[in-house]
């Protein structure tokens, strides 16, 4: 089922995707890629709270995934939690120091918060 959420999240079935990848979750639920890919294909579709819950159950299983922070950030910032995009950033760059992406990321949201000067500064 994951190779076929895979494709089918390649050829912009989306839903398909989501189904599929649920699938995959309910036979292996630390299946931690499928999490890291259904939050993805969630983002995409707009179901910003879904794909939040399954970049954290990701995190659940594997604390130190840069993608996962990276995205979960990338959500959040969306949902205009940009305290927690901000938190979700900086773990990136407490496990990848020189992410440039984080960097930026954490500048975009300062600067959305209305932090001008930490967000030059950053």
């Amino acid at each position: 089922h994951y190779k076929l959420a895979s494709i089918l999240k390649r050829l912009g079935r989306m839903d398909e995707a989501v189904e599929n990848y649920g699938r995959v979750l309910e036979l292996e639920p630390e299946y931690v890629d499928a999490h890291s890919q259904l939050g993805f294909v969630l983002h995409d579709l707009g179901r910003l709270d879904e794909a939040a819950r399954s970049y954290r159950r990701a995190l659940e299983i594997t604390p130190d995934s840069v993608e996962a922070h990276g995205n979960l950030g990338n959500v959040l910032k969306e949902l205009r939690q940009y305290e927690g995009a901000i938190a979700s950033y900086r773990r990136v760059l407490e496990i990848q120091p020189d992410s440039a992406e984080a960097y930026n990321n954490i500048g975009n949201a300062l600067r959305d918060l209305g932090h001008l000067d930490e967000a030059l500064a950053s």
